[in-house]
């Protein structure tokens, strides 16, 4: 109801309103209209005057000055006459139009002629600056125009003037109320038009609006609930296109041009959403351009809706996951496109593809058997090595148990290792196992075993990795029997060594004796050469017994048992140096140990034989009236082993230095051999010239090796290593 009342109320004041708004547009154009032709009649008028009183005063007799111009004077005289004879009233002008005819006397404004209004007397002043007579001012300034202003007796006129000669001035004149007067009256009977105008409209809305009231009502409600759920709806695309993580575009298919975008896609493509606007789909998808038009055709006759695209952004090339359908609009069919940045997930899916790759590269290329087994038993997969190993085709080995190829005696074995690893503490294994070939071959296999657990930590397959050692047992087989053999044959010839070295030493004590009798029984009756070669006899017996024994050493220290265990070093240097110590009695040496010596594995009484050995050389060769043997250890890996060696070793080093008489370059690849030496026989304390052969030896029996360092007149550094 209260809406019908307002729907009445409007049309009455709408119809007021057109009435009013009509009439006054009306009554204001021929307000102005009037008021125009008012003030170009005046015009008219006022300048047909001027120039008649212009042409009358002409005809006046000239006064003194002669000029061809009428003076003020016969101006004024021929404008009185004219003005005068017409009584100062203008014809077609009502009851105020009149003409006014002044002179400009200093300050004032003298009117010259009595009025029509009859107010003022002729000659009556003005002062100039009065705010009366606007009119004249402009015309006794010499001007020409139109004004709408108060006259000399303050009422509002239209008039027109204009100036005569230099100080009269001509205004032609009608009041503006007598110019009004008839739209005053007009507006009266506009208004009571419009009044009955109102009137009216309020009774044909009353009596026609009635009876559709009810509709309208009706109506304005739809109207309301179509424009509250075009609100919802808008409100709802906002939420779901503009409030939303998930990247969304909307786009003309048409034009393939970019129509909508929210803010997840400006993040995701790094435009603005300005910039967005202004670029095509085109601009983003890697593909050709007829790819993508038939991509958009699919997703509009709904073919395919879900596609798999490259698109270029400003990060770079991203993988996407698009979701496009139909949206029909008035402005034709747009594609509403949901994004979805996959490129982690393709790239997850590559690395497992290629890492899936690897392992069936791995799995099937592997020179050993590799086989997937299930917790029951049964085979799952099988490398093309393990067919190979057991003479199976692929097909053939899958139909089989895994007990079915292992060997009888082995069964209950495997089967308790394969229930450890599901049931027992985590881990892998490794046993030895016999398998059965297909042609029945016995074959001995190392077993690497492990259990592979799913994502919930449960039990899912066994990993077996078998590699063939029947070969290896084979020869580790043959090692042994060898190895006996070799032990046999070392002890024969430890025996036989000494043996010789027995029988060998007995004719030479025999020769030395005997040639010291002859010295002691007959020497007083020997020339000295004949006793010179009696020395020489019993010299070289010794010698000749020194080199046996020396010999004998060798095949000692080469064919001793090799009982490795943790050995100090330093412990080994201090026992070589209380051997030595009636050596460094006799040539007074200063032994200097710098770093402590480390723990190695290794046979202890075999490198204090490698400490006497390289300590005694350096104590003998060196004629230095203070001698020095220094012992010093370090990593064979270190910066300062390569520097001063040139090369990098493994494990420890151990050095020991002098400042004897150092080795010439040409005998230090030699000095390691049988029986070397840089000296005579009998010179620095003689020796066999084994000594460092035997060093040399020990310290590969250690998996070490030997070396030295030494620039004659400087001095020697030998160094041996050996595993930590």
């Amino acid at each position: 109801m209260t809406s019908t009342k307002n729907i009445m109320t409007a049309a009455v004041v709408s119809t007021a309103l057109a009435c009013l708004l009509t009439s006054g547009s009306i009554l204001f154009y021929l307000h102005h209209t009037t008021l125009e032709s008012h003030k170009k009649e005046l015009t008219h008028l006022v300048l047909s005057s001027a120039s008649l009183i212009k042409a009358a005063a002409r005809l006046l007799p000239r006064d003194a000055t002669g000029g061809p111009s009428p003076s003020d004077a016969r101006l004024l005289q021929a404008a009185s006459a004219i003005v005068n004879q017409s009584g100062g009233a203008l014809t077609d002008f009502g009851d105020t139009g009149e003409f006014t005819l002044a002179e400009r006397q200093n300050q004032d404004m003298v009117f010259l002629m009595r009025f029509r209004q009859d107010r003022m007397s002729s000659d009556s002043h003005i002062p100039f600056n009065n705010h009366l007579a606007e009119p004249m001012k402009h015309a006794l300034a010499g001007e020409t125009g139109t004004i709408i202003g108060p006259d000399y007796s303050g009422r509002i006129v239209v008039a027109a003037y204009t100036g005569l000669g230099s100080s009269i001035g001509l205004v032609a004149k009608m009041d503006l109320s007598e110019i009004e007067a008839p739209f005053y009256r007009i507006a009266v009977v506009a208004g009571l038009a419009c009044l009955a105008a109102i009137c009216l409209s309020a009774f044909v809305v009353q009596t026609r609006l009635g009876p559709l009231s009810k509709q309208m009502k009706e109506k304005i409600a739809e109207l309301a609930a179509k424009d509250e759920a075009l609100a919802r709806s808008e409100q709802y695309y906002k939420d779901l296109f503009e409030n939303n993580s998930a990247i969304k575009l909307l786009i003309d298919k048409a034009t393939g041009s970019i129509i909508d975008a929210n803010s997840a896609a400006e993040a995701f493509y790094g435009f603005p959403r300005e910039t967005l606007l202004k670029k095509t789909i085109y601009d983003f998808n890697t593909m050709e351009e007829y790819a993508v038009n038939a991509s958009m055709e699919n997703a509009a006759t709904s073919r395919n809706r879900h596609f798999d695209f490259t698109h270029k952004t400003a990060h770079g090339l991203r993988h996407v996951e698009v979701y496009s359908g139909k949206v029909e609009s008035s402005f034709g069919t747009r594609l509403f496109s949901i994004i979805h940045d996959v490129t982690d997930k393709v790239e997850a899916w590559r690395n497992l593809m290629e890492s899936e790759r690897r392992y069936r590269t791995t799995f099937e290329l592997s020179q050993v058997g590799i086989a997937h087994i299930s917790l029951n038993g049964s085979w799952i997969s099988v490398n093309q090595a393990l067919c190979r190993l057991l003479g199976y085709e692929r097909h053939e080995l899958m139909q089989k148990s895994v007990t079915d190829v292992v060997f009888p005696e082995d069964r209950e074995s495997l089967l308790a290792l394969n229930h450890d690893l599901v049931f027992g503490p985590p881990g892998g294994c490794g046993v030895k196992r016999r398998y059965r070939a297909k042609n029945g071959q016995e074959i001995h296999a190392m077993l690497n075993a492990a259990l592979v657990r799913d994502f919930a930590d449960h039990p899912e397959y066994l990993i077996h990795v078998i590699s063939d050692v029947t070969d290896l047992e084979k020869s580790r087989a043959l090692l042994v029997q060898n190895n006996a053999k070799l032990q046999t044959a070392m002890h024969r010839l430890d025996e036989f060594a000494f043996i010789v070295s027995h029988d060998l030493r007995e004719p030479l004590r025999g020769l030395s004796n005997y040639a010291q009798m002859l010295a002691e029984e007959y020497g007083s009756s020997l020339n000295d050469d004949a006793r010179d070669m009696l020395e020489t006899m019993v010299k070289l017996a010794r010698r000749q017994e020194d080199m046996i024994m020396a010999v004998l050493h060798y095949s000692r220290v080469n064919n001793a048992e090799f009982t490795p265990g943790s050995v100090d070093l330093e412990h080994a240097l201090d026992i070589a140096l209380a051997d030595l110590a009636s050596l460094l009695e006799r040539y007074p040496t200063t032994i200097r140990r710098n770093n402590r010596l480390p723990v190695v594995v290794g046979d202890e009484a075999l490198l204090v034989e490698v400490f006497k050995n390289l300590i005694a050389n350096a104590i003998k060769f060196n004629n230095k009236s203070e001698r020095w043997v220094e012992v010093d250890g370090m990593h064979a890996e270190s910066g300062a082993f390569v520097a001063m060696f040139g090369e990098r070793g493994s494990g420890v080093a151990v050095l020991v230095r002098d400042n004897g008489f150092g080795i010439d370059p040409e005998f230090q690849e030699t000095i390691f051999g049988f029986f070397k030496r840089l000296h005579g026989k009998e010179e620095y304390g003689g020796g066999s010239g084994l000594g460092l052969t035997i060093v040399k030896r020990i310290v590969e029996r250690h998996g070490g090796r030997v070396g030295l360092l030494s620039e004659p007149g400087h001095g020697s550094t030998f160094y041996f290593t050996l595993p930590e």
